[in-house]
């Protein structure tokens, strides 16, 4: 219990904002040869998406997590002199292109 206490003290203390990674740790998550990384790089992009969506992104019902990683790691790869910029701002300037909510439009997706 005292470990559990303990645990979540520190969690509450320690600021981990989105904008504690670059795109160059993003980019090395995405395209990494060892699967934790991957998956890492996955959630980090995942959890963007979750704060964003509906109210800047919406993204039709059918898109998939493989397919926006893939549209993220696309814009890391093509652009490499923007990774030292904060990781959620990348997510977000690859994916509202494709996918920003319409004017006018209340919450929900695109259809």
């Amino acid at each position: 219990m005292t470990r559990l206490l303990a645990a979540l003290l520190l969690a509450s203390t320690t600021n981990l904002s989105a904008a504690f990674f670059t795109g160059n740790e993003l980019y090395a998550w995405l395209s990494s040869e060892d699967a934790p990384n991957r998956v890492r790089g996955m959630y980090y992009v995942a959890g963007v998406v979750d704060t964003l969506n509906d109210d800047v992104l919406c993204l039709p019902g059918n898109v998939t997590l493989g397919q926006v990683r893939d549209v993220v790691l696309f814009e890391l790869r093509t652009r490499p002199a923007t990774r030292n910029y904060q990781a959620d701002v990348l997510i977000r300037a690859a994916l509202e292109p494709l996918w920003a909510c319409k004017r006018g439009a209340t919450q929900g997706r695109n259809t």
